[in-house]
């Protein structure tokens, strides 16, 4: 076990900066024609950052929640050839780092042979009853092996906060990483979708057994234009109702249901395109699944975002209704017809019904600093008062641009946490980083030097931009 002391980063007073949209014109054309002026940015949201010390983790997608014990857990994920993923753990009262547990420990054998490693947890982390349930999957896709014989298949692993032990569950299809799951509380049962091939997986926890089966999508109309021969567009997130059910989408927007011992079936009349806010282009359209959904219990339905729009939208399972509800991505953003960043993962309820979500939008640049592809902003919407909040981009305290994050979740004092990509400023450190990002980085934020840490945004900086 790693012990860790980390610090939060100390404050350090900064001007705002001027946001200079004219270099987003690499990523969508005819962006600048509308925003080709130089504007004031919107008011900083300043954030505590932790370090894992991890510097080889160039990502976190999904995988971060608050246990019952208070204590906030989380990955970091690599897509380098020689190392597996990191399982991780925040004391936010002595605000340190517990530790940062290389997965490995638990899967000896692996690390025995010449195998790929478990590079990513591309999954939520569920608790149920004290163990923190989770999944693997590959980080390394280059058909360079550079000697090493192929992925072994995903590890559905569990985290035993009694016992402080991880521990392998089971291990599931050669070649096939796991990156969409969902544990279902009420009958004990992990649910998965696997990647490439989006092959839908089953774990009866009581029982020990897993099931395998053809993708729920198979055979749906895919309006993306995908890479690679097996390649599926898979749906990101599953959820789960009070019953028990599983629901999933397709790139279509097609929805599926599984109860509990059957097997997917389609709900006719349902599709996630019914909850996109307007305006609606090609683009849009094209990338119909959903990105993220939960289960919201005082309403008895789901909430999600469309995928293709960054629209929040409701789903009721039980009228079979999909209902827009309003566009939940960077403010720059909402007249455009698709998101042009693509739609992020981080996305949780909080108190006083305020929907929060961290978004990738127009970048942020500082003179004297590398320019960046894209800012991390915190975005609200408030369901009692129909109102969203673009509470503005995020950085450290010392000053650091968040550029990218995919997860996120919150305590019950309002405090949120999420695992995020954190430009390198510093001169002692800058060419460390570098050097790491060239050997392996998340291709969604390839050419940029960062560092990946963990940042609480506590409830009165929060409040603030609620407030403005």
């Amino acid at each position: 076990m790693r012990d860790h002391s980390t610090s939060p980063s100390k404050s350090n007073s900064q001007e705002l900066p001027l946001l200079a949209v004219g270099s987003f014109t690499t990523w969508t054309r005819g962006f600048t024609r509308k925003f080709s002026r130089t504007c004031p940015a919107p008011g900083w949201v300043t954030s505590e950052a932790f370090d894992p010390g991890f510097d080889e983790g160039d990502c976190n997608y999904h995988s971060i929640c608050l246990g019952s014990d208070g204590r906030v857990y989380f990955t970091l994920s690599t897509h380098r050839i020689d190392r597996h993923a990191r399982f991780c753990c925040f004391d936010p009262k002595k605000g340190a780092m517990v530790f940062v547990r290389d997965i490995g420990e638990a899967l000896l054998e692996e690390d025995k042979g010449n195998l790929l490693p478990q590079g990513k947890i591309h999954v939520p982390l569920t608790e149920v009853g004290g163990r923190i349930y989770f999944a693997t999957h590959i980080g390394y896709y280059k058909k360079d092996r550079q000697g090493r014989e192929k992925y072994p298949g995903f590890h559905i692993m569990h985290y035993d906060m009694q016992s402080d032990n991880l521990a392998n569950v089971i291990r599931g299809p050669e070649e096939e990483g796991l990156i969409t799951g969902q544990l279902v509380e009420k009958n004990l049962t992990y649910y998965g979708l696997t990647w490439p091939s989006g092959l839908f997986c089953r774990y009866d926890i009581v029982k020990r057994e897993l099931q395998v089966s053809s993708p729920p999508c198979q055979g749906r109309p895919n309006l993306r234009e995908t890479k690679g021969g097996r390649e599926l567009p898979i749906c990101r997130a599953l959820a789960s109702d009070p019953e028990g059910n599983l629901y999933g989408a397709c790139a279509d927007g097609s929805v599926w249901r599984c109860e509990p011992d059957g097997r997917p079936e389609f709900l006719p009349g349902v599709n996630v395109l019914q909850g996109a806010v307007e305006p609606i282009d090609k683009k849009g359209k094209a990338n119909s699944c959903w990105r993220e959904i939960f289960w919201n219990d005082q309403d008895h339905c789901f909430y999600g975002t469309h995928a293709g729009t960054q629209s929040l939208f409701q789903f009721d399972p039980y009228q079979k209704i999909v209902r827009p509800v309003a566009r939940i991505g960077a403010a720059a953003f909402h007249k455009k017809g698709h998101a042009p960043h693509g739609s992020q993962l981080g996305i949780v309820m909080g108190l006083n019904r305020e929907i929060y979500h961290i978004v990738h939008g127009p970048p942020i640049q500082i003179k004297g600093r590398k320019n960046i592809l894209r800012s991390a902003y915190l975005v609200s919407y408030n369901l009692k008062l129909r109102k969203f909040n673009d509470h503005g981009p995020i950085r450290l305290q010392s000053g650091e641009r968040v550029i990218f994050t995919e997860s996120l979740t919150t305590d019950s004092d309002g405090n949120i946490y999420a695992v995020s990509w954190v430009e390198a400023i510093d001169p002692k450190t800058f060419s460390h980083f570098k050097r790491l990002r060239e050997v392996a980085a998340n291709g969604e934020c390839r050419g940029e030097i960062y560092k990946v840490m963990l940042l609480r945004i506590s409830a009165d900086e929060i409040q603030k931009g609620i407030n403005h």
